[in-house]
């Protein structure tokens, strides 16, 4: 058994999954350092933590699971454990209006809705709470922080522009 400072490393692999009903989905799922895809998708578990192409994470039921493609650098070689913050890139640089998804000209309310939402979905609490592994968590932090420098950033160009 694990302490609660043990952290268990796992490695990001990007899959395409199809499920039973022809969707299908594009993002990653997680296995441990040494483990194979294979043994993830035949564990006991009934579901497997996804995170999808824009950042959500979800629960995929197995039995729901039609088949699992490997997308290109997806989990084929050695991990390095930066594969799980590709996602989460610096908002430094980024657009933070696309990051929070709503355009330039969106209205203070809107901009704030938009923010409140993505607070929601990413918050570190409500993805600890669902008792996600500790990769999922981090995930959510460096998103986090990734909206927030975002808000502020428009935030501050409006209040600049005033």
């Amino acid at each position: 058994m694990h302490g609660s400072g043990d952290k268990i490393p796992k490695r990001r692999i990007d899959v395409e999954v199809e499920l039973e009903d022809g969707t299908v989905l594009e993002g990653a799922l997680f296995v441990t350092a040494q483990g194979r895809l294979q043994d993830l998708l035949n564990d006991e578990r009934r579901f497997l933590p996804f995170t999808s192409a824009d950042s959500a994470i979800m629960f995929l039921g197995k039995s729901a699971i039609s088949r699992v493609i490997l997308r290109d650098g997806g989990g084929n070689g050695a991990g390095t454990g930066d594969e799980s913050r590709r996602q989460s890139a610096p908002a430094g640089n980024a657009d933070p209006f696309a990051l929070l998804g709503v355009s330039a000209a969106s209205t203070p309310e809107a901009l704030r809705e938009a923010y409140k939402r993505l607070c929601r979905e990413f918050h570190p609490d409500r993805i600890q709470a669902l008792g996600l592994p500790k990769e999922f968590v981090e995930f959510a932090t460096h998103r986090m922080a990734d909206i927030n420098a975002a808000y502020d950033r428009i935030e501050e160009r409006r209040r600049s522009e005033s």
